[in-house]
């Protein structure tokens, strides 16, 4: 059996951590957790190694960045001098994949994954330079790349030049995560939501308020399609960098049919979920689409700005510069289409935990 030391940079408990964390809750054995940046949202498991002198930052400085290589560094001293019993080094994020190749000189016995969560670009300019140390960096690792979605390494393989395709060995990061569950929390948190938006229809929005989640874009929207208003709420929660700028505009435009909640744990979502209308997505790309999934497991609709999430019947594309939506717009969409099996992959958790062993052939 092979046993996994997967190494995470920064912490904001999107989507891609949650499944990473599920990994380790139910896979313990196999799987220890070693986070670069402290986090109080992460679960307490003894595989889980959360003791970093730094905290995550929604927003991160130079300095953060090299005091995050700073102690990558220490730790893997620590790992090379404790001879810890591992096979397989996972990376899941930046800064990781420019000290990938360091693992080849510490533990050239091991096995290397390097994970991409977020969906890369193509810099241009002076900025290329900083393409091209990367790919070169990846290109002397004996590491494989993997993603979890086709679409994220799609924007991998256009980020490496088309000639090096070859010297890579690429594959698919099955994420893996458990259904949320009805519980008393959920079930509090329903009642409070409602006693806030009087018990009208309500869209739902959970993501961190960073800049590609559009969060900024869809309070946007919902002020120009003032039709809505008084029909039909919005729930958002979540935070992040850009919550003050999303509530500054509510404010300011007094857009009493948009609630900002906050961070809520995952658990607690059961009711929110499951008496919601649709689910909303603001966002400009997704590397997989956590949400997207959640959504769906609830049989709920999924709105969104971007042809890109549409990965099925359920998801539709709303018109971003349209003034004239209307609350009997939105019911029209509320149909569920069963998803035939083919598709479930996409967004079922029948596959839940399979190991890493199996979906990557060494």
């Amino acid at each position: 059996m092979t046993r996994f030391v997967h190494i995470l940079s920064n912490v904001t408990y999107g989507g891609g951590e949650q499944v990473l964390y599920n990994l380790c809750r139910e896979k313990p054995d196999d799987n220890f957790l070693f986070l670069l940046r402290k986090s109080n949202q992460v679960p307490l498991l003894n595989n889980i190694n959360n003791h970093s002198p730094f905290k995550s930052r929604d927003v991160y400085t130079k300095k953060d960045y090299f005091f995050t290589i700073i102690y990558f560094l220490v730790l893997l001293v620590n790992l090379k001098l404790n001879k810890k019993k591992f096979d397989c080094f996972v990376l899941h994020g930046f800064p990781c994949q420019y000290i990938l190749f360091l693992l080849d000189l510490l533990f050239p016995k091991k096995k290397k994954l390097m994970i991409y969560h977020q969906i890369k670009h193509y810099h241009k300019g002076i900025k290329s330079i900083i393409r091209f140390i990367e790919v070169f960096l990846l290109f002397i690792s004996s590491a494989k790349i993997g993603a979890p979605s086709h679409r994220s390494i799609y924007s991998l393989k256009n980020y490496i030049p088309k000639f090096m395709w070859k010297k890579f060995s690429f594959f698919l990061f099955k994420n893996c995560f458990t259904p949320i569950i009805e519980n008393n929390k959920s079930k509090i948190l329903f009642n409070e939501i409602n006693l806030l938006n009087s018990k009208r229809p309500y869209i739902l929005t959970v993501a961190r308020f960073e800049d590609f989640k559009g969060q900024i874009r869809l309070v946007k929207f919902i002020e120009r399609n003032y039709l809505l208003k008084n029909k039909l709420n919005f729930i958002f929660i979540g935070d992040g960098k850009n919550f003050q700028d999303c509530l500054k505009f509510k404010e300011e435009k007094n857009l009493s049919n948009i609630f900002l909640i906050g961070s809520k744990p995952r658990n607690s979502l059961f009711n929110v979920y499951k008496n919601c209308l649709g689910v909303f997505i603001a966002s400009y790309e997704e590397a997989f689409g956590v949400a997207i999934v959640e959504a769906q497991s609830f049989k709920k609709p999924v709105f969104v700005f971007e042809p890109s999430l549409k990965i099925n019947r359920n998801i539709h594309i709303l018109d971003e510069d349209k003034k004239s939506y209307n609350i009997e717009d939105f019911k029209k969409m509320i149909s569920w289409y069963e998803i035939p099996e083919e598709e479930k992959f996409v967004y079922s958790t029948s596959d839940t935990f399979i190991s890493l062993e199996k979906q990557i052939k060494f």
